[in-house]
């Protein structure tokens, strides 16, 4: 039994992202029929000969045939580990979904093409350059089974978000979670700086217990590789986090404003505690007012997002950021002030940010 690759078919040859798929318009993607002629560059032939409880054999590593793939409606060029399927039987089970395995990991698939976008190689392969420039985070519902809500191409797109997210965070006490995660770019930089593709093999190695492909060079990584780390990392869900995610765009749902939350859910005191030390945080009796309206916009560009994307039928992703656009001054100085300091709150402390 044996894995190998041979040049056939395109990457984004299958119906896996739909017309009504979720892109930006310049990350949009040409998708041609698996049944038209020429739209063949790159297909993974899998030796599959053992059968699975659903109903799909693989090879003595693990790996689908392509009849899985054209099951699911993923590339045929993407292999897939039945340790991906024993995931997604689990990540389903804690978004409540009814979808079979079959097509929730399909769906995965859509939602991890439509964040990368045109920042995927066609041909399968990607050299750790093409890696690095890929999408750096994306915002969900808090299911990948769903469109995301949003993506941050940039560092400084992600930090835009990621401050009123981690003041959301924090204030609420972790009860509600905006869905921010870091995609692949960002989980490329960072802590992680000029890794190598052997970075990202080693982690699809570390969870699957197989190579990918002995037979790729050392200088590139697959984007089915990338697809396997991206599905042990995203979908490795407590219910907690979900049930915070999926609180938190119910609370973007019923129009409350953040301040009405907080003295909802923990107290007048707490609400008032947390004025006081912003105040002296700052030196500024106002700047708690303007902290919860520099919050409440960046809710409502969120709740607009979020509703773009109902039912799929956006040609593209709204991103209230921009390229050339700075993080919010008043909430990336609020986070950065705030993050290490601790506030009192209805007789606790409180770490902002964390």
């Amino acid at each position: 039994m044996y894995v190998s690759s041979t040049s056939s078919a395109s990457l984004f040859s299958t119906s896996a992202i739909t017309k009504n798929s979720a892109v930006s318009s310049e990350d949009s993607i040409v998708v041609t029929s698996s049944s038209s002629t020429n739209s063949t560059s790159s297909t993974s032939s899998v030796n599959a000969t053992i059968s699975t409880k659903w109903g799909f054999k693989v090879d003595e590593n693990g790996f689908f045939g392509t009849d899985f793939n054209k099951a699911a409606g993923i590339p045929s060029n993407v292999k897939i580990n039945q340790k991906q399927m024993e995931t997604v039987e689990q990540y389903t089970k804690i978004v409540g979904s009814s979808d079979d395995p079959v097509t929730a990991l399909g769906k995965v698939w859509n939602f991890f093409s439509k964040v990368a976008g045109s920042s995927l190689d066609a041909d399968g392969s990607m050299t750790i350059e093409q890696v690095a420039k890929m999408p750096w985070s994306f915002q969900s519902n808090g299911s990948l089974l769903d469109s995301p809500v949003s993506v941050q191409k940039t560092n400084a797109e992600y930090t835009k978000v990621n401050n009123p997210s981690n003041l959301i965070g924090g204030m609420s006490q972790n009860t509600l979670d905006t869905g921010l995660r870091l995609f692949i770019g960002g989980q490329n930089s960072g802590s992680q700086t000029d890794q190598d593709v052997s970075y990202w093999q080693d982690f699809y190695q570390s969870e699957y217990g197989v190579n990918y492909d002995s037979s790729e060079t050392s200088n590139e990584v697959s984007v089915g590789e990338l697809f396997g780390c991206f599905c042990m990392d995203a979908m490795v869900l407590d219910q907690t986090t979900f049930d915070n995610t999926k609180a938190y765009y119910s609370f973007l749902e019923s129009g409350q404003d953040f301040e009405s939350y907080l003295t909802d859910k923990f107290g007048a005191d707490y609400v008032a505690n947390i004025s006081d030390g912003v105040a002296k945080a700052f030196d500024d009796p106002n700047m708690f007012d303007t902290l919860m309206k520099e919050i409440n916009q960046s809710m409502k560009d969120t709740y607009s997002d979020y509703l773009s994307t109902q039912n799929i039928t956006a040609d593209s992703i709204p991103n209230s950021t921009d390229n050339n656009s700075s993080p919010n001054s008043i909430l990336s100085s609020a986070y950065q002030t705030l993050k290490n300091t601790k506030l009192p709150g209805a007789g606790s402390l409180i770490n902002l940010g964390v």
